[in-house]
Formats: structure tokens, C-alpha cells, sequence
């Protein structure tokens, strides 16, 4: 582990800047020791400008935190770039990350770029480049159980050559949330995937596609909900450019 905040149990530590530093290869196989920065509570924390590399878990753990801004880092060769958990108020924004590798479960990775658990709230994720990972991109999950997030912004972020989807939510994970101008290009699997069981979501402004040998082509957009929005499904489904299923949701 290379910086980690507090432990269970104890306040939150607050009122910290975390800038210009580098994070190495921290590859202990127990969840918290393999990540750069590593914390179960803390509040108005600022993490800018920093570069990592080779974490096993995630150069970033946030759980069960609020008011964090994370913007401006870079990381090369890490399983995840930032996982949050019970955390509200918070932005990963402007941060550029590539090489994400796969490694196994026990070390408490997100299989994602990103990966959204469970129970949070008012969380922004923009503008971020993702690419070239074993996994996932962007990833609302329930790995570390299951809790609705809501309130989630995922905006103007570029994710592309990822072995699986590019931009993903699992089952009964979010409600009330806004994925929007998103471009998620030449993935291995979905570009945009929203599986059953989340409801009264906005995907606006989207762009799925794929480039080959043969050129641009559209790119694949899926949403297995059912109920009252576009085209049967349970979300709304606005302006977003690729193949669609079902029919609708993108064109």
C-alpha cells in the first residue's frame, strides 16, 4: 500500500491535499495493500496531479467518504484506476489512464477502469480518457455488494479498446442518474450496456462506434430494462448514435 488515509473505525480524516507524488507497484494480495491511496473515511480531500503505476487492486480506494476531488492523475498498468464505495460528493475528472490489467478477484480489484460499488450518491465522473484495458472501462458494479447508487453523472469521458464494455451498469445498481456525451469506442464487448433492474436513468448524447480496417462503424448499445421509457426499457434514451437493442435506444 502506498498512502493509506485511515482505518476502520476511527474519524475521518479531512482537510488533505494529496499532490504531485508517485505511487509504484504496491502488489500485496489483500484488499487495501495493493493500492496507491487507500481510505475508509475521509472528507474534503483533494488528489491532483499525481502518477501511478502497477497497482494489483486500484491506484485509488474511496469508501465511505464526501467531498473528494480527484483530477489530473495519471495511471499506466494499474487493475483499476479508482474504485468508490458509501461515497458522496464527490469528482474524478481530467484523469488519463491506460494498460489497465486483469488480475484475480481475491486482490479486490473492480475489473474495471472504473468501478461504481455500492451506496453512492452525487458522484461526477468526466472527462476522463480510459484505454487499452483487460477488463472494463467504466463499471457500475456490484462486486462489493449490492446498495442503488443514484445521483451519478458520468459525462464527456472517452473509454475505447477495453476487452469488455466499454461503458457498463449491473442489475438493481442505478436509479436517477445521467450517462451523457460519452464517446466508448472499439471495445470487446457493448459500448454502452445497461443491464435490468435500473430505472429513470438519462443516456444523452452518446456516442457508440467502432474502428476497423473497414472504416468507422456504429457501435452497440444495449439496455435489457423493462418499463415505461424509450423503446420499452425503463430509462430514457436521448440523441445517442450507434446500433441499438433494443431498436431505438440508439440509431
Amino acid at each position: 500500500m502506498g498512502l493509506y488515509l485511515n482505518f476502520e473505525g476511527f474519524a475521518a480524516v479531512t482537510g488533505v491535499v494529496i499532490q504531485r507524488n508517485q505511487f509504484r507497484n504496491n502488489t500485496v494480495m489483500a484488499v487495501g495493500f495493493g493500492d496507491g491511496i487507500f481510505t475508509s473515511g475521509c472528507a474534503d480531500v483533494t488528489v491532483a496531479d499525481n502518477t501511478f503505476t502497477g497497482h494489483i487492486t486500484a491506484a485509488l480506494g474511496f469508501n465511505n467518504s464526501s467531498f473528494v476531488k480527484i483530477t489530473g492523475n495519471q495511471s499506466t498498468s494499474d487493475a483499476t484506476f479508482v474504485i468508490f464505495t458509501g461515497t458522496t460528493n464527490s469528482s474524478f475528472s481530467q484523469n488519463r489512464g491506460s494498460g489497465f490489467t486483469a488480475q484475480p478477484g481475491s486482490t479486490g480489484n473492480g475489473g474495471a477502469a472504473v468501478a461504481i460499488g455500492k451506496n453512492n450518491a452525487y458522484i461526477e465522473v468526466s472527462s476522463n480518457d480510459l484505454s487499452t484495458g483487460a477488463t472494463r472501462g467504466i463499471r457500475v458494479t456490484s462486486l462489493f455488494g449490492t446498495g442503488v447508487n443514484h445521483h451519478i453523472g458520468i459525462r464527456s469521458n472517452q473509454v475505447r479498446a477495453m476487452v469488455m464494455t466499454g461503458i457498463s451498469v449491473e442489475s438493481d445498481m442505478l436509479i436517477l442518474s445521467t450517462i451523457e456525451a460519452n464517446t466508448s469506442s472499439s471495445n470487446g464487448g457493448d459500448e454502452f450496456f445497461v443491464e435490468a433492474g435500473n430505472s429513470d436513468n438519462v443516456l444523452l448524447a452518446n456516442t457508440a462506434r467502432v474502428t476497423s480496417g473497414f472504416g468507422t462503424l456504429n457501435g452497440t448499445c444495449r439496455d435489457d430494462s423493462v418499463g415505461g421509457g424509450t423503446a420499452g426499457t425503463a430509462n430514457y434514451w436521448f440523441d445517442n448514435r450507434g446500433t441499438g437493442t433494443p431498436p431505438g435506444i440508439c440509431n
